[in-house]
Formats: C-alpha cells, sequence, structure tokens
C-alpha cells in the first residue's frame, strides 16, 4: 500500500504522460496482487488511499491533461480487475454482516475477541494490567466466552488499553494524532497517508507486538517527520 503512495508521489512530478500511465499501471499490478491476497483490510485501506491519491494528483495537475490520463487509467484497471472483485467483495461484506451480528455470529470473529477482553480494560482501565500479564488474562477471558483461539486481540489501540491502560492509549493516539497535525501543516502526502495506514492497520493487528511492525514504522516515521519538515 505504501508503495502505490510513493509511487502517486512520482506521478505529481513527471510531466511525460506515458511515465505517468506507466506509473499508474504499476498501481493497478500492486493493488491487484493485494486483492488476490484476499485481506480484507489491506483491500479497504489501499481502495481508500487509492481514492485520496487520484484527489491528489489532480489537485496537484490542474489541467486537462493529467485528468484525461488518470480517467483513462483509472478504466483500464478496472476493466482488467472487475472479474476478480467478486470474491474479495463477497469476503468484505460478509465480515461487515459478522460485526453487525456481534456475539451471534458463527465464527469466532475479531469483535468476539474484542468483546471478551473489554471486562479487562474496565477493571484495569486507569494503568493496565502491565505487559507480562496480557496474554494469560486474554486467554482466560477467551476460555470464559467459548472462544478456541490463543490469538492476540487484533486490535492494537485496545492492546495498548489492556496493557497501559488510559494513559498507554492516550499516549499513543497523541504519537499517531501528532504525525497527522505534522503532515496537514507541512503539505506532505507521503507521511499523511502513511500515518493513514499505520492507524488503519491497528483497527484489525497487533502491528507493534512484532519486531517487523515497531523497526517499519520507526523507520519510515522518522525519515517522512524529517522529510516533511523540510519540505
Amino acid at each position: 500500500m505504501f508503495s502505490n503512495v510513493i509511487i502517486f508521489h512520482f506521478i505529481t512530478k513527471t510531466k511525460n504522460s506515458f511515465t505517468a500511465i506507466g506509473l499508474f499501471l504499476l498501481i493497478w499490478l500492486q493493488s491487484f496482487f493485494i486483492l488476490q491476497m484476499v485481506a480484507k483490510t489491506a483491500i479497504v485501506l489501499n481502495a481508500l488511499i487509492v481514492a485520496i491519491s487520484i484527489i491528489y494528483v489532480l489537485t496537484k495537475h490542474k489541467g486537462h491533461k493529467m485528468l484525461l490520463i488518470t480517467s483513462f487509467s483509472a478504466i483500464i484497471m478496472l476493466s482488467f480487475t472487475y472479474a476478480y472483485l467478486d470474491y474479495p467483495i463477497r469476503r468484505i461484506s460478509d465480515r461487515f454482516v459478522e460485526l453487525s451480528e456481534g456475539e451471534m455470529a458463527k465464527r469466532e470473529t475479531r469483535i468476539k475477541l474484542w468483546n471478551s477482553a473489554m471486562p479487562i480494560v474496565k477493571d484495569n482501565y486507569i494503568l493496565g494490567v502491565g505487559t507480562g500479564d496480557v496474554e494469560d488474562l486474554l486467554h482466560d477471558a477467551y476460555q470464559r466466552s467459548n472462544i478456541s483461539s490463543t490469538s492476540n486481540i487484533h486490535n492494537q489501540y485496545l492492546d495498548y488499553s489492556l496493557r497501559f491502560g488510559v494513559v498507554g492509549l492516550l499516549f499513543f493516539l497523541s504519537i499517531l494524532g501528532g504525525a497527522l497535525v505534522h503532515a496537514v501543516k507541512t503539505g506532505s502526502y507521503l507521511y499523511f497517508c502513511f500515518t493513514i495506514i499505520i492507524m488503519g492497520c491497528a483497527l484489525t493487528e497487533n502491528i507493534f507486538s512484532r519486531q517487523w511492525g515497531i523497526i517499519f514504522y520507526a523507520f519510515f516515521n522518522y525519515l517522512l517527520f524529517v522529510f516533511a519538515k523540510e519540505h
């Protein structure tokens, strides 16, 4: 997803029509691979980022030429991708139905995991339970809710609420919120989209419970922050 953001940034810099069309096709290729993965959060976030990026490109290039290139590229991408949209869209719609069913859903959905963890959050809402006791308490809560899963909570915001309470959650939100404010103030499209992607992924995954997630965010967040400051 973030690579698509970078490509859109290059599109705003190019004045060659054929280069712009080639970059749009590269975005389509990467988006097509995301569709093949049938990763629901990634598909929704990628669609949101592409929509925001197209608006950004048209804002940067106010001429009719870029509008025609964007429209032509969008038509090509949609025509080649249409046949493969049915299954991913059906999967996404099924998940929304399960979310609306809540505890009545047949599968062990993320909403069930989240609901089972809420009593722990309510009992330790100020400072949380600490980093060492989360998994044991969480798995006990799963068993009480007849959930066989032994996975994490699949929500970074809720995970920090469990570990560090409201204090830790507010600190985490202040970091993301500060990044968004800085991106808007400096007009950094790259930093803004990067932060939106991180915030969206954090809704369904514990992205900072793994080393790769921490390294990825720390590296690009610092790099984009400095770039935005200079920009």
